[in-house]
């Protein structure tokens, strides 16, 4: 009796065993080794974008435009005589001489240079002009007159007024000491040509010309990869000698009304009183000699 049990509990053992070895499983994937999280499939690969970091600084080995606005100091005597015709009235053929200069003033005084540097330097070369005013003063002193009657006085409106334009060129070298800031100090020197022009055909006939040499000091603020400001104090050091005109006055009514058609009009020359008193023609001013400051600031953009 008990091994018929024992018997009839194995075959039910053995049945419970081939039932679940018969049962199916869900297969399973092999197991993948560990990828970093950007090369895993199913997901985006993460692109690091990297930009040049500004260092700011002097550009170097770059070609650079600047445009300066500043202002000359042309109060300054451009032309000085003594004893020279400073007044003639036609009517009744009188003339008074006098010590006279003409006296310049302030003017605007715009710059375009157009540079290269190399490492610490830069190479430029500039063209600008100078524009303003000048008034004639007379020594009232001084005013004499050849002819013992005559009448004739110099009025503030009889005082000559006119204007200059003054053109030059320069090539000059800017050190910097300082390539790498926002800040760059720099000394400059140069060497040009002036050019004058006195609106004044009563003394000074055509334009004039010099060399001239200059130095500064500037300051430039660097903005960005393109764009700076730039500050600049610079001293300009050279010589004018302007040329006479040969007439005083041009076209100027005859006081004899008797006289032929052809002497209706006379030109009256510029003459100056010797040692004698004796009118001479003038030939020749003496030289002047200018330092002039120019101050400017304007904007640089290298490329």
């Amino acid at each position: 009796m008990r091994r018929a049990a024992l018997l009839s509990g194995m075959l039910l053992l053995l049945g419970s065993a081939g039932a679940w070895a018969q049962t199916p499983r869900e297969p399973q994937m092999p197991k993948q080794p560990d990828q970093p999280e950007e090369t895993q499939p199913g997901r985006e690969r993460n692109e690091v974008v990297t930009e040049k970091l500004f260092v700011p600084g002097l550009k170097r080995n770059a070609w650079q435009l600047d445009v300066q606005l500043g202002t000359l100091g042309l109060a300054k005597t451009f032309l000085k005589a003594d004893r020279i015709l400073v007044d003639y009235e036609s009517d009744a053929g009188s003339a008074l001489y006098g010590n006279m200069s003409l006296q310049g003033q302030s003017s605007f005084s715009p710059q375009v240079k157009l540079g290269h540097t190399i490492k610490s330097f830069s190479l430029e070369e500039g063209v600008g002009f100078a524009i303003g005013d000048f008034k004639q003063q007379v020594d009232r002193g001084s005013i004499v007159s050849p002819a013992p009657t005559n009448t004739n006085t110099l009025t503030d409106n009889e005082v000559k007024t006119g204007s200059y334009f003054m053109w030059f060129h320069e090539t000059s070298v800017s050190w910097y000491p300082i390539v790498r800031g926002r800040l760059l100090p720099y000394v400059s020197g140069g060497v040009g040509g002036q050019y004058y022009f006195l609106d004044s055909s009563n003394y000074v006939h055509g334009t004039t010309s010099s060399l001239a040499f200059s130095t500064g000091v500037g300051l430039r603020l660097v903005g960005d990869n393109v764009l700076s400001a730039r500050l600049e104090v610079r001293n300009y050091w050279y010589s004018v000698d302007f040329t006479p005109s040969q007439n005083f006055l041009k076209d100027v009514p005859n006081p004899d009304r008797g006289a032929p058609v052809g002497e209706r009009l006379l030109n009256i020359p510029l003459t100056a009183l010797d040692a004698d008193g004796t009118a001479q023609q003038v030939t020749k001013y003496d030289k002047q000699s200018f330092s002039n400051l120019w101050m400017s600031v304007g904007f640089v953009a290298a490329f």
